[in-house]
């Protein structure tokens, strides 16, 4: 009476009237595909979705570099404007300082005019 076994790859070999099966590897595709990339033939279908993983990847990789560069930029740019506005800092002082300056001799000559002024009319009022 022959056994029920599993129903999977397999080969049987009889030895004396009895039957054992003797288990294929299960990773058939795997075998096949060694034994086409050693005859240097691929399955087409198989080489698109390598070939389509490895797009993948190298699009992957390209969105991080990009991201970098964008980040590199970015700090790049807030460096500059705040060397920027140090320097803008640095050049406004003396021009603020001069101003200032500018200002108060105005005052300072509006002064003396205003005193000249004074001093004009009251000699006017001594002649007259």
């Amino acid at each position: 009476m022959l056994e029920e076994l599993p129903i999977i790859p397999q080969t049987v070999m009889c030895y004396e009237n009895k039957w054992e099966p003797k288990l294929l590897p299960l990773d058939l595709k795997s075998q096949e595909k060694d034994e086409h990339e050693e005859a240097g033939i691929l399955n087409p279908v198989e080489e698109r979705e390598e070939n389509f993983v490895k797009d993948q990847r190298s699009h992957v990789v390209k969105q991080e570099v990009e991201k970098l560069e964008d980040e590199w930029e970015r700090e790049e740019l807030a460096k500059k404007q705040k060397e920027k506005a140090s320097m803008l800092e640095i050049e406004e002082k003396p021009a603020l300082e001069t101003g200032r300056y500018q200002v108060e001799m105005y005052q300072i000559q509006n002064i003396d005019e205003e005193e000249e002024d004074r001093l004009l009319l009251a000699k006017l009022k001594e002649i007259s």
